[in-house]
């Protein structure tokens, strides 16, 4: 079974528990309190003030995996550590602990909602990853952007073109039919994790029920110890930042968000398929149920109830999903098996196999496999139509990157003008084959990914300047819903 990159792990485990002891030498929450009245006289009123403040910061191209100068960081260490509570707090005291909120299993109050503790320290709470059920009306407008990794730049544009739109206005969802849905990876390999992470709480702070995070394969430990933003934190708050406490944050972002209008859904997170779950209670449970645990990972008895597709598999695919499925209880999002709602992907091309490993990363599905994940999925009253995602981004030019840049950052998989020998194909040619327009359908079956921003590896390597969301809209049939492509030019 493939891992992902975990180099350290262990030191970083004992730094996390050293840290986090310093930090509870005075309880974060004691300190926050006494603090809060002061910073809040400091805080950003608007959008704008903050904005000016993140816009003294040097692009990342500029820095180069460098810190920016200290006196220009717009969020003092107590201020970012307040946010960090504050967001703990709503998390044990919201909507996840709403009575009724939970499909099946409920959460222990002991273990879940235990936010001075943690999963990934020693003698610490179980980890337990969760899913999560949106339901918006017909016609309600749902924005989708995918992975920052430390782009406050990007993010701030974003939000100021919903300002002058009209829908937010100083980090409040002024507009009544709109939602947000982020899809993770919001740190690491960028110099303003710190900012972002502390850009979205707020945001979610502000609208509780509005705004969904979804958790990706960087909201982990492993990664972000090796990845940048432990470093990158620790480099800007040295011992005032506690570690323990933000890394509790990931553990309260959903995996996966079931988004559903009426009989449609779509399942939204930020890698790929997890055949081992089973949404079906959760997309069929009564309106105020909300959460699932997925407590148990059961891709063996996937394999069981697949065995018509199965035949339908060349043999070599066929032997790989038996001799690489089996059921598991998740430990962390890469133990005993990476969580596939955060880790896989997805082929281009419909001619590609229906099921690969790539090493050192996790699973690639094909076209048919996903298909019949998504039926499998689907329940009597509402059935799963596309996948909307991110993560499958390269710093450098690949058939994936070139079809992001040339489908203007978000690309839908196995398009019928697709082909194997147009699989490295320029983009100018990519441009003239693959769709571009602003305005798109979305079909049965479908998987969409979003680009990554652009202030990063990936846009200085793959030569982009642009950010990318979009703005899904519903309707009463899926036939009609509706994806509208969004670009946001940056300046280098």
């Amino acid at each position: 079974m493939p891992q992902p990159l975990r180099i350290g792990l262990l030191a970083a485990l004992c730094s996390i528990q050293i840290l986090g002891a310093r930090a509870n030498a005075q309880p974060a929450t004691e300190s926050a309190s006494k603090a809060a009245p002061r910073l809040e006289e400091k805080r950003f009123k608007t959008f704008s003030e903050w904005r000016a403040a993140c816009d003294l910061l040097p692009r990342n191209r500029t820095l180069k995996r460098s810190p920016p100068p200290k006196e220009l960081l717009p969020v003092k260490a107590a201020e970012f550590g307040l946010g960090i509570d504050r967001f703990l707090r709503s998390a044990r005291d919201g909507e996840l602990a709403g009575s009724g909120a939970w499909a099946g299993i409920k959460p222990v109050k002991e273990h879940f909602f235990n936010i001075d503790n943690a999963h990934f320290i020693k003698g610490g709470i179980r980890f337990e990853p969760f899913t999560q059920r949106l339901i918006v009306p017909q016609g309600a407008e749902v924005f989708f952007h995918g992975d920052f990794h430390g782009d406050i730049h990007s993010l701030n544009a974003v939000l100021g073109s919903l300002e002058i739109a009209g829908r937010v206005k100083d980090f409040k969802i002024v507009s009544t039919n709109f939602w947000m849905v982020f899809l993770g990876d919001y740190t690491d390999r960028g110099m303003y994790g710190v900012e972002v992470l502390h850009t979205v709480l707020r945001l979610k702070q502000e609208n509780p029920d509005r705004v969904v995070l979804v958790r990706g394969n960087h909201e982990d430990i492993s990664l972000a110890m090796n990845y940048g933003f432990m470093a990158e934190a620790q480099l800007k708050y040295g011992r005032e930042f506690n570690p323990q406490k933000t890394l509790r944050v990931y553990d309260f972002m959903p995996v996966a968000l079931y988004l559903v209008s009426g009989q449609n859904a779509i399942q939204c997170n930020h890698g790929g398929m997890e055949p081992g779950y089973d949404p079906r209670a959760l997309l069929d449970a009564a309106a105020e149920v909300r959460f699932q645990f997925l407590s148990n990972v059961r891709r063996a008895q996937f394999l069981v109830s697949s065995a018509e597709l199965l035949k339908q598999l060349a043999p070599s695919e066929r032997d790989l999903l038996k001799a690489t499925f089996s059921d598991f209880i998740p430990e962390s999002p890469t133990r005993p098996s990476v969580i596939g709602f955060m880790w896989n992907d997805f082929t281009l091309l419909r001619e590609e196999p229906q099921f690969a490993i790539d090493p050192g990363r996790a699973f690639i599905y094909g076209d048919r496999l996903t298909h019949h994940v998504l039926d499998q999925g689907s329940s009597p009253s509402r059935r799963l139509r596309a996948v909307f995602r991110a993560h499958q981004h390269s710093s450098l030019p690949n058939p994936m990157m070139r079809r992001l840049v040339a489908a203007k950052g978000l690309h839908r998989h196995w398009q019928e003008n697709d082909s194997l020998n147009l699989l490295n194909a320029s983009q100018t040619t990519l441009e003239q084959k693959l769709e571009s327009q602003e305005l798109r359908s979305i079909p049965e079956g479908s998987v969409w990914t979003f680009n990554v921003s652009p202030d990063s590896v990936y846009g200085e390597g793959c030569g982009f300047s642009f950010d990318t969301f979009g703005i899904l809209k519903t309707a009463e049939h899926f036939s009609d819903w509706r994806i509208t492509v969004k670009n946001i030019a940056l300046k280098f």
